[in-house]
């Protein structure tokens, strides 16, 4: 098994994207892809929980440039059927997104949680839309093998049960396998 992984700027346009696609389809072997967001994605994700907390309407602004930036992507990467279908996925997506800015900026408050909630979300979409351009893939969703424990403070990965986690779905990883990176969560979840 091969782990390969892409960056924000190796997925961070739709040409970037298929060029992704031809690596991953030239490997021989059984691989495991991890994805960023699309670039600068994190950073205006940031950048909009930020100025939601201080009950700035620009974070909406953000939150549109973010979604334009995305359809770009689907409008040159997919026909008409796929391209309703990632629509539709990403748009629930999105509707969480929004719902939880929307929760920041009225109570202008950016708890720990929700700013990596949001902050997480630019992976989350990437992989999506990665796994449908690589249509021979399979999307799994880090959040249910990746586990963190809070030691001082901070998340840090709790490698026994990541590991077992991993190890538990490898024989139904199938030839590829897509996960978004960045993204963890607690072990209690």
């Amino acid at each position: 098994m091969k782990v390969l992984k892409f960056g924000g700027t190796s997925v961070g346009s739709w040409e970037n994207i298929l060029k992704v696609k031809d690596i991953v389809l030239s490997q021989n072997e059984q691989v495991v892809v991890v994805v960023s967001a699309l670039s600068g994605v994190t950073d205006k994700l940031i950048a909009m929980a930020k100025s939601a907390e201080k009950g700035d309407s620009t974070c909406f602004d953000i939150f549109e440039e973010i979604k334009q930036k995305h359809q770009t992507v689907y409008d040159n990467l997919f026909k008409s059927s796929q391209k309703e279908e990632v629509e539709l996925k990403t748009a629930v997506l999105f509707d969480e997104l929004l719902t939880l800015v929307k929760g920041v900026y009225m109570l202008k408050e950016l708890t720990n949680k929700s700013f990596e909630n949001i902050s997480s979300f630019g992976e989350r979409i990437s992989s999506l839309v990665i796994s449908y351009a690589i249509s021979e893939s399979n999307l799994f969703d880090s959040k249910q093998y990746i586990k963190t424990d809070l030691v001082f403070g901070r998340n840090q990965v709790d490698s026994e049960l990541t590991y077992s986690n991993l190890q538990a779905i490898k024989n139904s990883l199938g030839k590829i396998s897509i996960f978004p990176g960045f993204i963890s969560s607690n072990k209690q979840n």
